[in-house]
């Protein structure tokens, strides 16, 4: 099978073996007969599979794109763990995991994640063409869903959610999944989307702990890390098409010098140092990572949220880095229709740059979300001015 890789534009071969896909989807639903399998999308990393059966049941396999993709050990148990635990714990609409497979030795060629198929409509296709109205309701269900990700959770530590010690080691013994003494946290699982050259090694990590100065200046370690190899890469190319491609997909298009490549990197780590770090609002809450309207399925005719997906580099984190917006509906700090639009894109034109309109309108957003999740909505506000330092 191949699909194309999104952005980069070029075919890349999943390395899936579907017979033995269907086979694997047909185990975990506990069916004797294959169903059909059929592409349901393929994105930058990921191709999802359909499955359907002649009585109307299905499902859909999760499977990575070979190339470009590293994950450390214990990632994909992480992903089914979090998923798990945000369906079970939390009440998340997260979509049921039926089976998974991390081997890439397996028969399928792939490590793969097989799970319900959650009905509706990615909200990315709707917003665009929603009505002023259409979008108010919207943003009352997003707000719904936000105050239910901010759920104070049962650990007292901040990393990757995994399947507890005596689930994992003993496959005999029947699991509540509803227990949350069925997970427990343990170091962030990575999954890299990287070039060749630039994969994380096994051993490199960033242990879980209490300490959120200390895992951020754990992840800034590993992270200057991989720019140096990216910098020397690109410095050592022959290649000018190829050199070209990763100096645009990494550095918007100029190469900085060594020596402000080691500025930017000072910068940022000063500021882990030094930025104060509240006292309140460091609770662990789940932080999925990729909260996007792509990932967001909602029903039109219920005008409901159905299920968030994409789960791949959601952790543990305190409230105040864990709470986000949608990306969709955000501007980042410091470009320039920030000085415009303020916070929100969909907005109209600020021409006299009152950030002091953009401020109330923040304040109506989480207005809603204290009326669906009482005095946490405090801590989300609060949350927010940290997120723009992010």
């Amino acid at each position: 099978f191949e699909a194309y890789k999104g952005g980069l534009g070029r075919k890349e071969r999943t390395g899936v073996n579907t017979r033995s896909l269907e086979c694997a989807i047909s185990e975990a639903l506990h069916r004797k007969e294959s169903p059909i399998l059929s592409v349901k999308g393929a994105g930058s990393y990921n191709v999802t599979f359909r499955a359907l059966y002649p009585d109307g049941q299905t499902a859909v396999a999760r499977i990575p794109i070979a190339q470009g993709y590293v994950h450390s050990p214990g990632t994909f148990g992480s992903i089914v763990a979090t998923m798990t635990f945000a369906r079970c714990i939390v009440g998340l609409p997260c979509p049921e995991v039926y089976g998974w497979n991390d081997d890439v030795t397996s028969p399928v060629g792939a490590p793969y994640i097989i799970m319900e198929e959650i009905p509706g409509i990615p909200l990315s296709t709707l917003w665009e063409v929603a009505s002023e109205d259409e979008r108010t309701s919207i943003i009352e269900e997003v707000a719904k869903l936000h105050v239910r990700m901010a759920q104070k959770l049962p650990f007292n530590a901040f990393g990757s959610i995994t399947f507890a010690p005596q689930i994992t080691e003993n496959n005999n013994i029947a699991v509540d999944f509803r227990d949350p003494l069925s997970y427990s946290i343990d170091n962030i699982k990575w999954v890299v989307y990287s070039e060749p050259g630039l994969e994380r090694d096994d051993e490199e990590s960033v242990p879980a702990g209490s300490n959120i100065r200390a895992i951020w200046l754990s992840s800034w370690d590993l992270e200057k890390k991989k720019m140096e190899k990216l910098w020397k890469m690109m410095n050592d190319s022959t290649d000018m098409a190829r050199r070209r491609e990763l100096m645009i997909g990494y550095f918007g298009g100029t190469i900085p010098s060594k020596n402000r490549l080691e500025y930017y990197a000072t910068c940022v780590k000063r500021r882990f140092e030094h930025c104060p770090i509240p006292s309140s609002g460091m609770d662990a809450a789940i932080r999925h990572g990729d909260f996007a309207f792509r990932n967001i399925m909602f029903d039109i005719d219920s005008g409901k949220i159905t299920g968030l997906l994409d789960w791949d580099v959601a952790t543990v984190m305190p409230l105040i880095t864990a709470t986000q917006l949608p990306e969709d509906i955000c501007i980042h700090l410091g470009s320039s229709e920030w000085e415009e639009r303020g916070a929100f894109k969909f907005l109209p034109v600020d021409h006299d740059y009152n950030l002091g309109v953009v401020a109330d309108v923040e304040t109506q957003l989480y207005i809603r979300s204290q009326k669906h999740g009482g005095a946490i909505a405090v801590d989300l506000q609060e949350s927010h001015r940290y997120a723009r330092l992010r």
